[in-house]
């Protein structure tokens, strides 16, 4: 969610410069793909998808890969020549709001920097499945199949988290409020707050 701008409430003001809209987005996966060891239910993919064209090209910026691959899951900017909902997987999008290309350039460099999801499932030769893993110890132990089941064990950090908790929050801290943005006019302009030249980003 965006951080609050107090005393701005149902106050919208027009943007008169270029924006690129930026937008969280998810796409359904496979049947039979989803992690049995993740709480949440149903799964997607997710990205947060950056559209720089009234065509629909962009980038979407997300992880790929896996959490039981040794080197973790590794960020990904994938530029797209269609919009994004053309995706045979698309499944839904948020629009976040309208972010000027002047900070573009920076904020990929700073997403590409964020911590991604690491190694965190490991092969069970005693069950023949991948499986989380108490780290603590030495050598690692795995959990009971209670445990499992009952999903008594930290919760496991994958591409949600990573567009929610990293790439999300950098965004946010580009915002731009109504007060500074006559010496500021660049940032994060947010969706519920601005209304955009259509033409940069319908």
């Amino acid at each position: 969610m965006p951080p609050a701008i107090p005393g701005r409430e149902n106050t919208t003001r027009n943007i008169t410069h270029q924006t690129y809209l930026i937008s969280h987005v998810w796409f359904y996966i496979p049947p039979g793909t989803e992690d049995p060891h993740v709480r949440v239910w149903p799964q997607y993919h997710h990205g947060l998808w950056v559209q720089k064209s009234a065509l629909g090209t962009g980038d979407l910026h997300h992880v790929i890969g896996s959490i039981s691959d040794i080197e973790g899951m590794k960020y990904e900017c994938k530029t797209y020549t269609q919009n994004i909902i053309s995706e045979p997987t698309f499944c839904n999008q948020i629009i976040i709001g309208y972010l000027t290309p002047a900070v573009y350039d920076d904020l990929k460099e700073t997403f590409s920097k964020c911590p991604r999801p690491t190694l965190q499932k490991f092969w069970n030769h005693s069950t023949g499945t991948t499986e989380p893993a108490d780290m603590s110890s030495a050598p690692i132990e795995f959990y009971t199949e209670r445990q499992l089941v009952n999903f008594r064990f930290p919760a496991l950090t994958t591409g949600k988290e990573f567009v929610e908790e990293q790439l999300l929050r950098k965004a946010w801290e580009l915002i731009v409020p109504f007060d500074v943005v006559d010496m500021n006019p660049s940032g994060l302009f947010p969706q519920d707050q601005w209304i955009p030249q259509e033409q940069w980003w319908a």
